[in-house]
Formats: structure tokens, sequence, C-alpha cells
């Protein structure tokens, strides 16, 4: 092939055409006739599980580029920017970083490009690379990370480094026109002028220090000083490098999951999550790296914690411990009298060759034979890691990556990466049994683009099921059962071993496998506890099943909405129930309407709620006769027209802080004394130039409790804050919509109805705050306008019929 490896199944097929008789193999035609019946099944495309950057990651920073402007790509960690729309124009071998340019720039328009580059890369080559871009005359500026390690291959330490100023030294003497350090902690430099070339800027003034330096003719350097972020948690673990005390929290109920601190951080421990009231944001705070990229989101959603000196985070208690005695043996066990192939699916940095090794060790213990490969490649960043194991009680003379059709048992760590089409190809529903994580994880594109759309969970089990033995495989969350039975899912590969030894579909003896992880040595009465619970799973799944769902019950909407009006504001609990008599019947839409109703009380008054009630009513009553049977419009309609009459000013942001419970979840969150700060950005002070949010401690509770008490002047003559352009955009958005909808209700038909709720969605693309959410709106009412038309079509065509 022009790209990728060249593998057995494509050679099988070549030597079938030429030598199949000749070799005295006809079971090789055989064999070459099902690749061909395996290649040729339908695999619906999915979304690649792509490597990407760590959280905390330098490069989510440094490969920034001013809007316009591109850069040259190279090797290391930083070519993964390719896959991000970062303006990477091309991608050099190492040591040929800025070629490109020294031969196109006599011949383009453009004056100046940026080019990328590690300082590994430097210290191996693309040293000479920018003593040629000197001697060229040509204006550039390299992006040099310095990141002390050559992170793409593990951390290893980089041959020759000096320090960031002996390098900037180093760079002037040779003729570099300026060099700019941009350090993470700027305390680690006394000065901010070394030399008349040489100056040190924050990483706050990034985007700055580029603008201005694009200008300076020759070759300059951004020296981009931030250590690894892999090596940073490698080091914490080891104890070897103090961890932070400062954590970042994100309040639900503010965040408004426009994805802006995402945009901002490029970081995955930015994570959506799914809620009753759309998607928003949270910090995932075990894979989080502390770079704090994520807290210039323009939003008023953040706080941060700091603790104090012995504070850790509190513990999630399990409900169990260990098994004092291990389930019995599984009924059925395959041998390994022949091969027996095993394919072991997820993501990189979750353990999954951990687990390929753990079960090679046990083969070794077991005294039978094994061949086995690792598929990583960047996967260690966050992409897909496939693991390929053969098991025999004699010497495997076969190929250590299993072939298509060809494997027994597939462990399929995560649903994503398991169902790509060259995974489902190596297995045969006739022969491979799965034993499948159903927990979701979330991808780069999930993360970076609000609009993403994945397929759901239940959809790829359904296509693991399709390409395996229905009837025996194991498709279960592991995640949230081991998360529920330890505290935490940092054992979950293990726990699914368990489960797919309890099924029989591992040739080797339970003693064997405890022992390898013992070998290990890494949690080892931990791991031995998940694998052991793995296997009782499966051998008494309702005992478990009891165990686990011992937790208090999410309370029903009606009684939610019922016990924060009594916690907030006790005496409008009568107006509520006087609102709820008038609820169009229908227990979804009570459902959406409860919580809502109850919401606008609190962020207005009985009166507000009443408008939004009245006019969901309508519609209800409209579509119930234009379209019997059908409600689905106006569910639509009270979960957006609320987000639009609940927009978030200045009192509902104080409102939401003080009944939110985040305030108090964060610093449950630590045993031990904590500090929290509001992290803000008032609008009336951004207009009067303020750049940078405030840090506000518990002191400034009080204000937050004045101003939400002055919700009343709320669009009145009084209101100061809704003078402002976005407000009166907000409010006017209300109006917008409900036109909107009453538009649709004389034409409503069985055949319109689906785009009638698309029309009646588009309020939930309109996001964030201030600037990010002037944009959205613009794209939303375009968006409506693309529908509406659509709409009109189709009432135009029903009526001609």
């Amino acid at each position: 092939p022009v790209h990728s490896e060249m593998q057995a199944d494509q050679i099988a097929r070549i030597l079938s055409k030429y030598l199949g008789e000749r070799l005295g193999r006809p079971d090789l035609a055989e064999r070459v006739q099902r690749l061909f019946e395996i290649e040729a099944r339908p695999v619906e495309t999915t979304p690649p599980r792509t490597p990407y950057f760590c959280s905390g990651c330098p490069h989510n920073t440094s490969t920034n580029l001013p809007e316009g402007d591109i850069a040259g790509g190279g090797i290391g960690c930083h070519a993964m920017a390719m896959y991000m729309n970062r303006g990477i124009a091309w991608l050099t071998h190492m040591g040929g970083e800025g070629a490109p340019w020294m031969g196109l720039a006599p011949f383009v328009d453009r004056d100046h490009i940026f080019q990328n580059v590690g300082d590994g890369t430097y210290y191996h080559s693309a040293s000479k690379s920018i003593q040629a871009c000197i001697a060229s005359g040509v204006n550039m500026t390299f992006k040099l990370l310095y990141n002390a390690a050559v992170a793409m291959t593990g951390g290893q330490e980089v041959i020759g480094v000096r320090s960031p100023i002996d390098l900037a030294r180093q760079l002037e003497a040779e003729g570099v026109s300026e060099v700019v350090i941009v350090p993470e902690d700027m305390d680690r430099y006394p000065k901010t002028r070394i030399s008349p070339k040489i100056r040190v800027a924050p990483k706050a003034d990034y985007n700055q220090v580029m603008l201005d330096i694009k200008k300076v003719p020759g070759v300059t350097i951004i020296l981009f000083d931030q250590q690894c972020a892999a090596q940073k948690r490698r080091q914490r673990k080891r104890g070897q490098l103090e961890t932070p005390k400062q954590r970042v929290f994100i309040n639900e109920a503010v965040c408004e999951g426009c994805g802006d601190c995402g945009v901002k951080s490029n970081c995955l421990s930015v994570v959506p999550i799914e809620t009753d009231y759309g998607r928003k944001t949270a910090i995932h705070q075990s894979s989080c790296n502390m770079d704090y990229s994520c807290l210039q989101g323009d939003c008023p959603s953040f706080m941060t914690v700091e603790l104090a000196e012995g504070t850790r985070p509190a513990r999630k208690k399990g409900v169990t411990t260990g098994l004092t005695e291990s389930p019995p043996e599984p009924a059925h066990k395959r041998d390994a009298a022949t091969p027996y192939k095993l394919l072991l699916v997820g993501i990189g940095g979750t353990g999954v060759v951990t687990a390929d090794q753990l079960l090679v060790t046990a083969v070794q213990i077991d005294g039978k034979h094994a061949v086995h490969l690792d598929q990583t490649g960047l996967a260690q960043k966050g992409g897909a890691v496939v693991s390929n194991l053969t098991i025999c009680e004699s010497p495997v003379a076969w190929a250590n990556k299993i072939s298509a059709g060809e494997t027994d048992l597939l462990l399929s760590f995560d649903l994503l990466a398991s169902v790509a089409r060259e995974n489902l190809n190596r297995c045969h529903p006739e022969r491979t049994v799965a034993v499948a994580n159903t927990a979701k994880f979330n991808t780069a594109q999930e993360v970076t683009n609000i609009r993403a759309m994945f397929p759901e969970q239940q959809a790829l089990a359904e296509k693991i099921n399709q390409y395996t033995r229905r009837d025996r495989n194991v498709i279960i969350n592991s995640e949230q059962v081991v998360e529920e039975l330890f505290g935490d899912p940092m054992t979950n590969n293990v726990f699914m071993m368990g489960a797919a030894y309890q099924a029989g579909l591992i040739p080797l003896r339970a003693e064997s496998i405890e022992e390898a992880i013992q070998v290990n040595g890494v949690a080892v009465d931990q791991n031995i506890r998940a694998f052991r619970w793995g296997r009782k799973f499966i051998h008494s799944p309702d005992e478990v099943n009891a165990l686990i769902r011992r937790g208090p019950e999410t309370p029903h909407a009606r009684q939610a909405a019922l016990d924060k009006l009594k916690n907030f504001a006790p005496s409008a609990m009568a107006s509520f129930e006087a609102l709820e008599a008038r609820f169009p019947k229908g227990e979804a839409l009570a459902d959406i309407l409860h919580p809502r109703v109850a919401d606008l009380i609190l962020y207005q008054n009985t009166a507000y709620a009443g408008t939004y009630l009245d006019f969901v009513s309508e519609v209800a009553e409209k579509e119930h006769r234009q379209t019997p049977g059908r409600s689905e419009l106006a569910e639509t309609t009270a979960r957006w027209l609320f987000k639009l009459m609940a927009y978030k000013d200045e009192y509902e942001v104080a409102r939401l802080w003080l009944q939110d419970p985040a305030w108090a979840q964060a610093a449950a969150a630590f045993d031990g004394p904590v500090k929290r700060y509001y992290q803000l950005h008032p609008p009336v002070l951004r207009a009067m130039g303020m750049k940078k949010k405030l840090k506000l401690g518990g002191w400034f509770t009080p204000m937050l409790r004045m101003l939400a008490r002055m919700k009343f002047l709320r669009g009145s003559a009084l209101d100061i804050f809704g003078r402002a352009a976005m407000r009166r955009e907000e409010r006017g958005l209300i109006g917008w919509y409900r036109e909107l909808v009453t538009g649709l209700l004389p034409g409503l038909n069985h055949d319109n109805h689906g785009v009638a709720l698309e029309i009646a969605a588009v309020p939930d693309g309109i996001r964030g705050f201030e600037e990010v959410k002037e944009r959205m709106i613009a794209e939303s009412k375009a968006e409506a306008a693309r529908l509406l038309d659509i709409y009109n079509r189709k009432d135009a065509s029903k009526q001609a019929v």
C-alpha cells in the first residue's frame, strides 16, 4: 500500500492468486475467501478516537496562532496540531524545520510564518535548521517548546539540554533578531529583560507576543518554557515534584456549556456533561494537570479552591473492600490446545498495555506459550490502543498480530475504539466473544466542538454484538460498577479481566493471574480485589447489583421543585401549586415544567413564571389539535423558552452562586481546610477596560446576596445592568422565539413536525456570555431562518397536494 503497514492478510490474498495450487494448501483458498467476505462486510463509519494533547500540555497554548497566520509542523507531540485546525501548512522530517519556507519565501506574498519545534528536536538537528534560516535571510519565528523531556516517546532526558536563558543567549549569538521567553512561572525569571535581544513575557500575554514578534525582520524565537504535562504527572506521583494547591471547579448551574473554556485551554479535562438543562461543562479532577488555562474561558461559572497544607481530595467510599473467598471456577473454560487469540482495545494511558502485560506474565507462570503485540503509536496521548495476545500450550508459530476474523475474545475497554473497522474486521460472529465496557469516554472532538454529534453507547454496543457472538457477550458499564465498589474506577481493566475469566474466556488459571498482579507490584491488593469482584459479578450479578444500588434515589421532578422553593422561597409554594394546577396534561411535559416553573419563580416572580406556562400551554393545546397524540413540540418549547427567559444577567448569576450547591460541594470534595474563590469578570468593569477576571473570596458572598435581592429591578428604568446591548439582545430573544414558535402552529402537521422540533430547539445553540453569546445568537438565528425555509416549503407542498 502507498501508506500504512503491509499486513499478513493482504499478502495472503496476493499469494492465493498465484501460488495457491503450488503451495499444496487448499485451506488457503478457503481462508482467503473468508478474508474477502470480511472485507466486504458493511461497517458503518464512526468518529475515530484520535490521539490528542494531554491535559495541561504546553502545546495546547504554544501551538496557537494569531488569526490568519500559518505554521510549519515537525516531528514531536506538537505534530498533533495538524488534527486541531491550527494553521499547520506542512510537516517536515526532524531537522528539516524551516526548509520549506526558505524555498517558498521568495515566491509568495506572505512575508512571515511561524515554525514549531521541540527542544528534543532542536538538540537533535533543528539547531542547524535555525542556523540555515538565519543564513538565508527569511522572516520567520521559531516557536521552540522547552519542556526538558523527549515527551513523544516516554519522557526521556534531552541530551545536551541547557537552561532556557543559556539557550536564548546561544541563539542570540547565532544571529536571531529577537528571543522572547514565555515561561509558565514568571517567578523563575528575576528580570524581564535579559539583554537587548532577549526578554521575558508572561504566558497570559502570549498572543500579544506573537503579534509583536512577527513584525521583527529576520529569524526570531519564542522560547515557550513549560514542562511536559505527562512528565509533571509522573514526577508528582513519585513525589519528585510538588503538586499545586489550587484546583478549578465549574458551577454547573451558571455554566452555559458554550465550550469557550475548552477552546481557550484545548484541554481534555474540560469535559462536556449532559444535564436536564442541556450540555454543561465540568473539570475532570483526576486527569487535570493544573495548567489553569481553562480559567481564561469567558464565563462567570468558574471557582478556584486553594488547599491548606495536609488537605487531600476526599476519597469516595466504596461499598466493599474485598472478598474472603474467590468465586467458584467457571463451569466451562476455553483451553489453549490450539492458539487462542485475545484482542484488547482501549484508550492510551488507561492501562491497556498493562492489562496485556499482566496476561503475558500469567501465561509464563502457567507454563504456556504466547506471542503479543501492542499497537500504540501516538495513542499514549489519548488515542486508540490495541494489544494482540495469542496463547497456546505449544510454541506459537503464528504472527503476533491477529488477522481478520480470528479473534476469540474481544476485551473492549472502550466501545468507540473497538468499533473501528480494522478492529471489527478481526472479529467474527461465529467465533468472537466480547466482554465490553459501555462507559462513555469523551473524545477530543466532543470537548472542543459543542456541535459534534457522536453515536450513543447503545448503538456502539449493538455494533459489537453484530460482529461477535451476541448470545455469549458480556456488555456492562464496568466503570460505574468499579467506582461504586471501590470508590474510583482505576482498576476497571483488571475487573473486566476477572469478568472475562469467570465467563470462561481466558485459558489460564486464576492463581496465575493473581500472581502476575503481585509480580507487577502496583496496587496489588486493590487489583486482586478487582479481579475477584469481576469474577463475582459474572457468578452472582444480582448480589453485586444489589450491593451497589444502596445509594439515595433521585427525587421526582415535582418534589425537587418543591424542595427548592421550600429552601429559598417558602412563601411562593402556594403560588407554585396554583400554577401546577394549570399544567397541560402529559407526564413527560409535567416533568419538564416542574423544575422550570419553580426556577422562574425564583428568577423573577410568580407572574413571570405564569407567562411562561401560558405560552407552553398554548403550544401544547394547538399541537394536540393539529397532530393528535404528539407532545414533543410543547416539550421542546418548554425547555428552550425557559432558557431564553432565564437569561443569566448579573442578578441571576448572583442567585445561582447562592442557591446552587456548587460552592459547598467544592469544599466537601476535600478532607481538610480550603479557601474558595469566585472567578468573575463583571461586564460593567469589562466595559471600563478590565481585561482579566477578579479572584474574589468568601467575603464577596454578601455582595452576591445583595445583588440577587435586586432582581426586582430587572427590566425596569432603574436596571443599570439591563441597559447594556447584550441585555437588550437577551430580552429581545424571548419575543423573537415566541413569534418563531407561534408561526409554526397554524401549518403544523405530521409531515413537518420533525422540522418544527428542530426550529423549536434552535435556542439550544445560544450559549455563553458576552462576545461568545453574541456570535452564537447570530449563528442560531441564521440556522432558524434556514430551517424555517424548509418548514414553509413542506407546508406549501402539503397545501398543493
